[in-house]
């Protein structure tokens, strides 16, 4: 046993002794050739001057310089030692662009010595790094020096320069981690170099060590975007830099932040005693595109690079600000490294999004997110554009322009593969765009397991993910986002969302823009979502606007997926699908649609407005309440404005569904293989080639209660198979069921040239014609209601109260004049007094008026006694009753203002005007605030068009006059010699009209030549037809007619009157702008225009682009 024991450890102990020392370059001529020859436990020892190679090292030797190491250890400014500082290895060689580290040490865990050296121009070393969901993410990383399963000491170095490459080669200036040194323990890790030429390594592995030695070491100038002197991978021991030197270090608590020290999921510990380097005395720095990294960061003398500038941020106390000035700042022009990690405790801040670039400038090629932040607590990124961002080998955790992820931002949850949770993050994204830039998930975008963000005003447009959310993913976690825009992005059929992707999301959206968005090959033009469970509240969404999106699949502005969201007061309008929803698509979803109008949309398949299906498994059915389901069709499927099928047990709530229109059954609402509930709903001018308001079918069961099912096409409530429960409802021809009624349900207006309103007339039969009593077992159901019991349909009427608020002018004048406020009150109810309160806006003080009953009208008088803006409430009450109404009307004893027109006043036919005006303040003490000027002819008869109509000035104040503006008003040959043309000024602050004012053209006599009137009667070719955004109709009028032209759409629903008036003979053109008779703009399609004059009718078709 004694023999065998001396056998095993000889070989060390001679291998110590006969260690052989390598001179370079008396030996070898290159430092390589010397590591090649050399054994474990050989010195290769480096004579002074400048090697430009990229070593190697899998050995365990020696890699030195000739400094005297005794003598250095423990001297202060070691790093100025002559011959450390004359041994240089340089790596910004170029032999091979895939190994541009000064030097690699790697397999086997190995543990060599590097000492004494310099290490300079190192760019980094190709890799792909394979973790959790994203395989094959490409790095470049370990300018100076890269490890990659080894442990070296390494001592006595300085790291100089390093990440930065001396050519200006687009996308690869700089490594993306580890600046000076990079450290991976991670088997999931491909060098590029070994996909053509495999290393051989036969070493056993051995338990790597608890600390890694970095002591004694000096960093200057190294650049990355994350870890710019050390950055570490998959190591969970300590890594001790202790006594080193770095360029800026938080004197107070003597280290340094983690954006120079960092580790991947915090995973290591850097212990850095007694290390020294400049203290950090500011918090708040500046960059500028002329600066340069060498400056002191102040405002006259600022930084290149936002990575320079991070270096100087504390870990704790009063957060750091960075101030950027406008400009572009990329690679090539400023030499930033992408991604800009942004540690915590940091307040990074451009000149104006609209001025300051962060442009990564990547591609497939050369991958980089723009902006990267993990778990941070006090991290602003305001007023910048973040662009041309490229990271699709970032795998499912995605984010092209920007990512906000869990530190362990490749993990997913645990029940899906991975060992994730959410993270806790907060930081604020303010008056930031995101655009141009590409991912796996998340173009733009990607909330990865984080719980806090928060986003305030920002865009987020022209973005492409491969796979879900082209422009926003989320996975996980909760966000909140107010005022934010997305628009113009897509995803391409590898997932779904063509706007935004929300996975197992929970949060806040308000006042959101979703526009525009493509679903290329997949569901939820706008937003998809899914994988909220039954005990997660999911995410809200209120005040917002859908519109425009397309989806190939499912769901043109929303899918919901096994989810259950809520939308609130939200316009969903002018999306597209094939597969079904052109608005909204459920599938096995109990989403809620509150207070929210889904109009014109369309699919191909089936529900024009909505589609959802099922089977729910235990989530709450859908719900739709208080919502407007509008002008939507299907170009070859069923239900018009919703199609349920399929187990769902919908329920729809105080619900207009009218004028929606199904190429194939159902124009209203089609249920098929369900349940639903229908409840106070108006189901009214919907039309379908087969069926009518409501279809049922597939042995689905329908309850009808409280409702108007009128004006439909073919049968009102169409049952196929099934049953259907209706009551207390009126349906046009009458249905068999307690309390239902045939009665014309007398619509407040449902003419498509007006403003429709589904609500009921005074004398409707429907008023209090319905039951609170929904299940008939003596309790009611409904409690907010007014009247004897609630109304039928979906509006809710109130019988009696007040109405025809008025002032006698929206102006006054203080002291000398008084206002006379009234009001009338309708019903069959008595009051015993009226008063007005009137409120000072600017003081709150509140005065307050008994009103006079004369003849049904109560009215009273009351004198303002210092300028000011006053609002007016009203409240009428007798014994059994009060009703209060807020904000009934305002008026102003400020002023008054009023406009002052120069120029001539007098015109002709088809004449252009040029008239000058400007605003006048006579207040006696008042500024004018956000104020405004609109003018309006009386009559548009006899005016062609009238340009430069609207103006907003600043505030203006007293006794003090705007400068003036041109208004240009173009007469037609409509009107004879001598009539007057009033023009109406309406003057606001804070787009209220509060004072009035008009001037007066006349007409001049204008002799018209025979040869200029028409001989016949034409309707001329529209141009350009096509057209957008305008187009101009001509025709021709031999006589004076009463002349009408109209537009259409193919379903003949009419659109828009362009002339409607008594016009003189003449060649004659007019303007359609594409919008309707309520002057909002109309979907893109074919259009028909129509004249008639006299007995002359003719029509032509055109048609409008998007």
């Amino acid at each position: 046993m004694k023999s065998k024991y001396y056998i095993l450890i000889t070989p060390l102990i001679i291998t110590n002794l006969i260690a052989t020392t390598i001179n370079i370059p008396a030996d070898y001529a290159t430092i390589q050739e010397g590591i090649d020859a050399a054994q474990d436990g050989d010195i290769v020892l480096i004579a002074q001057g400048t090697y430009h190679e990229n070593l190697t090292v899998n050995k365990e030797i020696t890699l030195t310089s000739a400094a005297d190491f005794e003598e250095l250890d423990g001297a202060e400014g070691w790093y100025n030692d002559a011959i450390i500082q004359n041994t240089i290895i340089n790596g910004s060689v170029n032999n091979n662009p895939k190994k541009r580290s000064c030097l690699i040490i790697r397999d086997g865990d190995i543990q060599p010595t590097i000492k004494g050296l310099t290490f300079e121009g190192g760019v980094g070393t190709n890799m792909l790094v394979g973790s959790g969901c994203a395989s094959g993410l490409p790095e470049r990383s370990g300018g100076g020096i890269l490890i990659y399963d080894a442990y070296p000491s390494i001592n006595y170095n300085r790291f100089i320069g390093n990440g930065i490459s001396s050519e200006n080669e687009r996308g690869r200036k700089a490594s993306k981690h580890g600046g000076a040194i990079a450290h991976y323990e991670d088997a999931e890790v491909e060098f590029d170099e070994d996909r053509d030429n495999s290393a051989d390594n036969n070493r056993p592995s051995r338990t790597p060590p608890a600390t890694i030695n970095i002591k004694n070491n000096y960093f200057q100038g190294n650049s990355s975007g994350n870890g710019q002197d050390f950055y570490s991978h998959g190591y969970d021991g300590s890594i001790d830099v202790s006594e080193s030197v770095f360029a800026n270090v938080d004197c107070e608590t003597n280290t340094v932040n983690d954006f120079v020290l960092n580790s991947l999921d915090d995973a290591a510990a850097y212990v850095q005693n007694g290390i020294t380097g400049a203290c950090i005395e500011e918090v708040s720095f500046y960059v500028a595109v002329d600066g340069d990294d060498s400056n002191s960061g102040t405002e006259s003398s600022p930084f290149a690079t936002i990575g320079h500038a991070l270096t100087f941020v504390k870990e704790e106390g009063s957060a750091t600000t960075i101030h950027v000035a406008a400009g572009v700042y990329s690679s090539d022009l400023t030499g930033e490294a992408f991604p800009i990690i942004i540690p915590n405790n940091v307040h990074l801040i451009g000149d104006d999004a609209e001025t300051t670039f962060l442009d990564a400038a990547a591609d497939e090629i050369n991958e980089a997110t723009v902006v990267m932040i993990k778990e941070v607590e006090t991290v602003t990124l305001k007023n910048f554009t973040l662009t041309n961002g490229y990271s699709e080998s970032q795998g499912c955790t995605g984010g092209g322009g920007l990512l906000i992820a869990a530190n362990d931002m490749f993990n997913l949850f645990e029940g899906d593969g991975g060992t994730g949770v959410d993270a806790i993050s907060t930081p604020l994204i303010e008056n930031v765009i995101i655009e141009n830039s590409h991912s796996y998930n998340g173009g733009g975008l990607s909330f990865f397991r984080t719980h806090g963000p928060v986003l305030n005003n920002v865009i987020i447009r022209n973005n492409v993910a491969s796979a879900f959310g082209g422009g926003v993913f989320c996975y996980g976690g909760g966000i909140t986002m107010t005022n934010v825009t997305v628009t113009g992005n897509q995803n391409m059929g590898g997932g779904q969302g063509g706007g935004m992707m929300l996975a197992g999301t929970e949060g806040t959206l308000d006042n959101m823009t979703i526009t525009n968005n493509t679903a290329n090959g997949a569901h939820g033009g706008g937003i998809w979502t899914n994988g909220s469970g039954d005990d997660e509240p999911g995410w809200v969404m209120t005040n917002s606007l859908i519109s425009g999106n397309h989806a190939d699949q499912l769901g043109g502005g929303i899918t919901f997926a096994w989810s259950h969201p809520t939308v609130i007061n939200t316009v969903i309008t002018e999306n597209t699908s094939y597969w079904g929803g052109g608005g909204v698509s459920g599938i096995n979803s109990g989403f809620s649609l509150e207070g929210t109008t889904i109009s014109d949309n369309w699919t191909y398949s089936g529900g024009g407005g909505i589609f959802a299906f099922g089977p729910l498994e235990s989530a709450d059915p859908p719900v739709i309440e208080d919502c407007m389901i509008t002008g939507n069709e299907t170009g070859d499927g069923d239900g018009g404005g919703i199609l349920l099928t399929d187990n769902l047990d919908a329920v729809i709530n105080r619900t207009s569904v009218v004028n929606n229109h199904a190429a194939n059954f159902i124009g209203g609402i089609d249920v098929m293989g369900t349940s639903a509930t229908i409840t106070n709903v108006t189901v009214s001018g919907n039309t379908s080639g087969n069926g009518g308001g409501i279809g049922i079918s597939d042995n689905a069961n329908v309850d009808i209660t409280n409702s108007i099912v009128w004006g439909n096409t073919s049968t009102e409530i169409w049952l196929n198979s099934g049953s259907a429960n209706v009551t207390y409802s009126d349906i046009e021809g009458g249905y068999d069921g307690m309390g239902n009624i045939n009665a014309d349900p007398l619509f407040v207006n449902t003419s498509p040239a007006f403003s429709m309103d589904y609500g009921l007339q005074l004398d409707s039969p429907c008023i209090d014609a319905g039951t609170a009593d929904l299940d008939q077992d003596g309790t009611d159901d409904i409690t907010d209601y007014l009247g004897a019991a609630p109304d039928m349909g979906a509006s809710e009427t109130l019988n009696f109260g007040l109405t025809n608020f008025a002032l006698e002018s929206s102006f006054v004048t203080p002291v000398s004049g008084s206002m006379l406020i009234s009001a009338d009150i309708f019903g069959d109810i008595v009051a015993d007094q009226v008063t007005a309160k009137i409120k000072d806006v600017t003081t709150g003080e509140l005065s307050e008026i008994e009103l006079a009953e004369s003849a049904g009208t109560w009215s009273g008088s009351w004198a303002p006694q210092t300028e000011s803006f006053f609002s007016v409430d009203m409240e009428m009450s007798n014994t059994d009753e009060s009703l209060s109404y807020e904000d009934v009307a305002l008026f102003t004893s400020v002023g008054p203002l009023n406009i002052n027109v120069s120029g001539d006043l007098s015109v002709e036919q088809n004449e252009v005007a040029l008239l000058e005006f400007m605003v006048e303040n006579n207040s006696q003490s008042q500024t004018v605030a956000n104020l405004s000027v609109s003018f309006l002819a009386e009559s548009q008869e006899c005016i062609q068009n009238m340009s430069g109509s609207t103006f907003q000035f600043d505030d203006l104040a007293n006794g003090e006059s705007t400068e003036s503006y041109n208004i240009i008003v173009a007469t037609n040959d409509h009107c004879g010699a001598g009539t007057s043309i009033v023009i109406n000024a309406n003057i606001a602050s804070g787009g209220t009209v509060y004072w009035e004012d008009s001037f007066a053209l006349t007409m001049e006599a204008l002799n018209i030549a025979q040869d200029q009137i028409p001989t016949r009667y034409s309707l001329g070719e529209a141009y350009p037809n096509p057209f957008n955004p305008a187009t101009t109709i001509s025709y021709e009028i031999p006589n004076d007619e009463f002349v009408s032209i109209d537009i259409y759409n193919l379903m003949g629903r009419h659109i828009k009157s362009l002339v409607n008036m008594n016009q003189n003979p003449g060649y004659k053109t007019i303007e359609w702008n594409a919008t309707n008779n309520s002057n909002q703009p109309v979907s893109a399609g074919m259009y028909i225009y129509t004249i008639q004059a006299g007995e002359f009718l003719a029509t032509k078709k055109m048609l409008l682009l998007k």
